[in-house]
């Protein structure tokens, strides 16, 4: 009797882990004709687990393309500029081709430039992201089956974590799952400038020995002057210096300090897309003086 109860009871065991197995939907139940996937981020910067995400999905789940996008709004202040993280992503990504496509986030956030894709590729796209994203969502964001999400959830994934079966989100695990790589800890290596040519594409490492990308950049006294600048041009100067970090090159600290003020001021989208293409030349130039083709037309978004 104790033999047949010791059965059932690992029956009912086994039958509980393809139970729960069966509670998510996984990427590769994705059945379409096209499959267009939206994966934004900060890039700062791209690094190996970042490939291997778009890697598996155009070899493995047969994507037609992966739109990668670098975050650019506020409050976060990133080390790298927008363009820089951009040219990184393409040299990263170069063997695919146009199977992938590099582009950045709008003044009106990820959304709308999710909106546009749909409405570009007149199809489904898939917005790609971690499990501490999906997180934050609100279950109206989550519930909304217009939306279709892939998320790739934490090495520590169980039972409690709450990836439930729903239509429009699937759950992708890569093959080097758990195997994540810390950015905080590659740009410690860049600027020791110990090469962490494991973790990063060599055509990456280039453009950050060429641009001198996440390196010490010395005297506070270059951002002072930047800021004043741009509080000049702009009638700001009841605005603080926002923060300033050390490996941070000067066209993304300029960057930040347009980034800030959009925050401080609360622009509405078209005000905080005009404002960032007024100071275009500036975030290029800083305070020295545009050349005459710059000048014919320069604008940021």
């Amino acid at each position: 009797m104790n033999f047949i109860k010791t059965f059932m009871f690992l029956i009912c065991l086994l039958v509980g882990s393809f139970t729960l197995a069966s509670d998510y939907n996984l990427i590769s139940d994705i059945k379409r004709d096209k499959k267009v996937a939206f994966y934004p981020g900060s890039f700062d910067p791209p690094h190996r687990s970042h490939l291997q995400t778009i890697k598996e999905l155009i070899e493995d789940y047969g994507f037609d393309k992966v739109v990668v996008s670098v975050n650019t709004k506020g409050p976060k202040n990133y080390l790298a500029s927008i363009k820089d993280r951009m040219d990184m992503i393409r040299a990263m990504t170069a063997l695919y081709g146009d199977k992938v496509e590099v582009t950045y986030e709008p003044t009106g956030g990820k959304s709308p430039l999710w909106k546009s894709l749909q409405k570009k590729f007149n199809d489904i796209v898939f917005r790609v992201g971690g499990a501490d994203r999906w997180e934050i969502y609100t279950e109206e964001e989550k519930n909304d089956y217009s939306k279709n999400w892939i998320i790739m959830p934490r090495p520590e994934l169980t039972e409690d974590e709450e990836f439930k079966r729903q239509p429009n989100l699937y759950i992708f695990k890569r093959k080097d799952y758990g195997q994540g790589v810390s950015s905080s800890e590659l740009r410690a290596k860049l600027a020791g400038q110990n090469w962490p040519v494991d973790d990063m594409n060599p055509a990456i490492l280039d453009i950050i020995k060429q641009r001198s990308l996440y390196h010490y950049n010395g005297s506070l006294n270059a951002y002072e002057k930047d800021w004043f600048e741009f509080v000049s041009q702009n009638n700001l100067s009841d605005l603080e210096m926002p923060e300033v970090k050390k490996l941070q090159t000067p066209r993304a600290w300029r960057e930040h300090f347009v980034r800030m003020s959009v925050v401080w001021l609360n622009m509405d989208d078209e005000t905080a897309t005009a404002f960032w293409n007024k100071n275009a030349l500036y975030i290029e130039n800083g305070t020295k003086k545009p050349t005459c083709v710059q000048l014919l037309g320069h604008y940021f978004f």
